[in-house]
């Protein structure tokens, strides 16, 4: 199992249009084989920073997500908005997992 966690900071005056990209990219990862999470949240407490958590299956998952035509057309979109200001993404490879 693959663990990836991100925080991005977007200029919040286009935050709006951010999420109106990633409603449809939330969809249409969590229909891709080996997704078991995706999903981007707004932080409570610092405008225009987003978390991403995702869990995959496992590499071959993880790495047709990366191809995926909706990935390429969701970077393309965003880039042209130009709103993302930073950005850090870490991915953990898991051996186990259980409720706490």
């Amino acid at each position: 199992m693959l663990i990836v966690a991100g925080t991005f900071t977007f200029a919040p005056d286009k935050l709006d249009a951010v999420i109106a990209l990633q409603g449809p990219l939330m969809e249409e990862v969590r229909a891709e084989a080996g997704c078991q999470t995706y999903v981007f949240s707004n932080d409570a407490q610092t405008p225009g920073v987003q978390h991403l958590f995702e869990i995959w299956d496992d590499e071959a998952s993880l790495a047709a997500h990366a191809r995926a035509p909706h990935m390429a057309a969701y970077r393309e979109a965003m880039q042209e908005l130009g709103a993302l200001i930073s950005r850090e993404v870490v991915r953990y490879d898991v051996g186990e997992a259980r409720p706490l």
